[in-house]
């Protein structure tokens, strides 16, 4: 059996343990999350939530997404005001970084409008399979070296935050990339299988073409604080008060 046919099995058990019923995706439209909503779907109903000011580049390609794969979309379209409410709440869950205030915003919106018990994302898979741009600049030693910090790094501290913010609206958060088997097979994989001349996470693109998946269109990689524009409004209300983003977020602790 092939890399990316093991891993396709690991992630439909990882998929499968992800709740009975109930469930939501935290959707961008990109890889990784269109393997979890495929994968999900094909296990229950679910429904697809996205996150994004108006225009946003995550809802526009998160709609087209999701007419392809023929799922269910939910927009959850946030204004300035939206976001400035909910950055004291996200404060208490993560601390004052605006970086990771900024990054879990559009989860904590999903948590709070969606109905469903649990929620899906895609996290993991960027650090797993080589979805970043620095691991491409790396020797394939160093490459590996990183990936496997970067993993731990994350199952030690980053999803814990994204728990405590799922959990501020009694939400339970399921990450079918971090699940342990997948995680031990994965950092087994050679790097060249993960990172080729024309693509990255190239094994996880073709587990996702065996599942079926028609693959969203290829566009540059942005953060889901960039892709819903929620920084872009943090930035200016910032300047609009005379201060950086990071102590605008700060002035914001204690409201």
């Amino acid at each position: 059996m092939e890399h990316h046919e093991e891993l396709l099995g690991l992630l439909k058990s990882a998929v499968k343990g992800c709740g009975d019923e109930s469930r939501a995706v935290a959707f961008s439209g990109g890889l990784d999350s269109s393997v979890v909503a495929l994968l999900a779907a094909e296990m229950g109903a679910v429904a697809l939530y996205t996150v994004g000011i108006d225009g946003s580049d995550d809802l526009k390609h998160a709609k087209i997404t999701t007419e392809e794969m023929g799922l269910p979309f939910h927009p959850l379209i946030i204004t300035e005001s939206d976001i400035v409410s909910a950055v004291p709440e996200v404060i208490k869950a993560v601390g004052t970084d605006p970086v990771v205030v900024s990054f879990e915003l559009p989860l904590y919106f999903v948590a709070k409008n969606a109905p469903e018990e649990t929620i899906l994302v895609g996290q993991g898979a960027d650090e797993l399979f080589g979805g970043y741009a620095r691991y491409s600049k790396m020797g394939e030693s160093g490459a590996e070296e990183r990936i496997r910090a970067d993993v731990q790094s994350l199952i030690e501290s980053g999803i814990s935050r994204d728990r405590n913010v799922a959990a501020l609206f009694g939400k339970e958060l399921c990450c079918p990339f971090l699940d342990r088997s997948v995680v031990e097979f994965s950092l087994k994989i050679p790097i060249a299988e993960k990172i080729t001349e024309t693509e990255k996470k190239a094994v996880l693109r073709k587990a996702a073409r065996l599942a079926g998946l028609a693959l969203p269109a290829e566009r540059p990689k942005k953060a889901a604080q960039y892709g819903s524009g929620i920084m872009k409004v943090m930035k200016k209300r910032a300047r609009k008060e005379g201060l950086c983003v990071g102590e605008w977020v700060g002035s914001l602790k204690d409201r």
